[in-house]
């Protein structure tokens, strides 16, 4: 669902409507444990939310350095 709608996004051109639907759809990737493809996708969701102004940014940033936390606990 995410993906169709960031598609959708693209096709016109909402910039906020496309970082949401990357942000979900990073998510979706985070609960499967595909912590890489999580963190690519919330990091461009960050900036496209900073780009536009959005407050959401420091949240899905905040969460993105949590994962990088994980991320880096399971490497050790």
């Amino acid at each position: 669902m995410y993906r169709q709608a960031l598609g959708l996004a693209q096709e016109v051109g909402s910039p906020f409507d496309e970082a949401h639907a990357l942000e979900g759809i990073a998510r979706c990737a985070a609960a499967m444990g595909n912590l890489d493809a999580a963190v690519a996708g919330l990091c461009e969701a960050v900036e496209t939310y900073r780009m536009l102004g959005v407050p959401d940014a420091t949240t899905v940033a905040k969460y993105v350095a949590a994962l990088k936390q994980v991320d880096e606990s399971a490497d050790s």
